[in-house]
């Protein structure tokens, strides 16, 4: 490993770009999940995809804060 890497993954672009693509990523799993489950009408009918962004947000936040709280 080159000290050039290690400087890359130190930068805060890269720390930025981990954390987007995963939001990014988990936003777009949640969603494919709820279409399929909406279109073989297997979601309550009170749920909507509002609440399920809201909810994915909740968990990306929450999971970042334990994150840093284990450091």
């Amino acid at each position: 490993m080159d000290y050039a890497d290690l400087n890359v993954r130190n930068s805060s672009a890269y720390k930025l770009g981990l954390n987007l693509g995963f939001f990014i990523a988990f936003l777009l799993f949640a969603s494919i999940i709820y279409f399929v489950m909406d279109k073989f009408h297997k979601i309550p009918s009170f749920i909507i995809y509002s609440k399920v962004i809201t909810l994915v947000i909740v968990a990306f936040a929450i999971g970042k804060i334990i994150l840093k709280l284990r450091r």
